[in-house]
């Protein structure tokens, strides 16, 4: 197939799949993928499409480091709901390089195997997607900042014209051409950029008991645990759930309250989770959606191990 030559000089993406060793698809169950595959698989490259690629390789060479990744033995949470703008196409990308699937993906052989549910939706997420391994927990935040690669003021009047069916064979082609000029930029020469591309390694925290006190104690004692981000320490969110002792009002007032969300200096306490059958994701605790501030939890960080 003819495609641009740049698409050979991303790196490729190595994996090892055990279902594909077990039933000889592949010798020892090695698999790889470049991005030419996501093209192919999605019918055309742009900005979302290399985005969701290497995201997703930069993802797997920092929880595996040293090693060939697992393909099926990653679970990807995202923060957008499936229906919202680009998020059915990052996942079909991310599908691919991974296993993970959502509800109707593969069910497994013996309770092994199994590529179903591990595509969920997280709407408490601080970026784009969580990758997180099965075996040992370990996760990953990932995000992109698509400003620090601006696409060149030509395209929009001539993809307007292209929408419209007013562009020639000449304003097609050079529209072709710059939209693939920044694709390539994205890439090849901002992909190890850590202000482009971001990773955060997610904290692991030890469950505690919890704090019996009344609602202003439990905002100073909360409080106390935030660094101010303006002093560059970043945002450490409170992981100890508080009971609501004094929210006589409220349904199941003796209930842990949800107290991710912090507003300035202070972190907002809200009323239980589950009075309104609200209930969080797997057990996690409940986020406040887009109103969220959305907090650096860690620098930014770059694993990286791909092969060519």
């Amino acid at each position: 197939m003819n495609m641009p030559s740049f698409f050979d000089e991303v790196p490729r993406l190595t994996v090892q799949d055990p279902l594909a060793r077990t039933f000889g698809c592949a010798q020892d169950g090695i698999l790889e993928y470049g991005f030419a595959d996501a093209v192919r698989l999605t019918g055309h490259a742009c900005p979302t499409v290399a985005t969701a690629y290497w995201l997703t390789c930069l993802a797997l060479e920092h929880l595996y480091p040293g090693a060939l990744p697992q393909r099926g033995g990653v679970k990807v949470e995202f923060r957008d709901d499936a229906r919202a703008g680009s998020t059915g196409v990052i996942a079909t990308v991310v599908q691919m390089l991974t296993g993970a699937s959502g509800s109707s993906g593969f069910k497994g052989i013996a309770g092994r195997f199994a590529r179903a549910g591990l595509i969920r939706t997280r709407p408490d997420l601080l970026d784009l997607l969580r990758f997180t391994r099965l075996d040992n927990g370990d996760a990953v935040d990932v995000g992109v900042d698509m400003a620090q690669v601006p696409a060149d003021p030509a395209i929009e009047p001539l993809f307007k014209r292209w929408t419209d069916g007013k562009a020639s064979a000449e304003e097609e082609a050079e529209l072709g051409r710059l939209w693939l000029q920044r694709v390539r930029s994205l890439l090849l020469d901002c992909g190890r950029d850590p202000s482009v591309f971001l990773l955060r390694p997610v904290r692991r925290h030890a469950a505690g008991p919890a704090l019996r006190l009344d609602g202003r104690s439990a905002v100073a004692a909360l409080g106390s645990r935030v660094v101010d981000r303006r002093r560059g320490a970043g945002v450490q969110p409170p992981v100890l759930p508080v009971v609501a002792e004094e929210l006589g009002r409220v349904g199941r007032g003796d209930a842990a309250v949800a107290a991710l969300q912090r507003v300035g200096r202070a972190v907002a306490v809200a009323a239980p989770a589950d009075a309104s059958r609200v209930g969080g994701l797997d057990g996690e605790f409940l986020g406040h959606g887009e109103g969220a501030a959305r907090l650096d939890l860690t620098s930014p960080s770059q694993g990286a191990r791909t092969g060519r």
